[in-house]
């Protein structure tokens, strides 16, 4: 199960348009942690450009 870490949309399959990043503790010299972001909050937040259109 995904969950965007913006505004709660989830999804339990893969769909275009989803991004994780993992975030890095160099520290730790490890990820420590995941997040998610839908198709619509990963354009806004990131302005990568999208390959699929957002569902109405």
């Amino acid at each position: 199960m995904l969950r965007c870490i913006e505004c709660d949309a989830e999804t339990d399959r893969f769909e275009p348009g989803w991004r994780t990043l993992l975030s890095f503790d160099p520290e730790q010299d490890s990820f420590d942690e995941a997040v998610s972001y839908c198709p619509e909050c990963s354009v806004r937040e990131f302005d990568f450009p999208s390959r699929v259109s957002p569902r109405d």
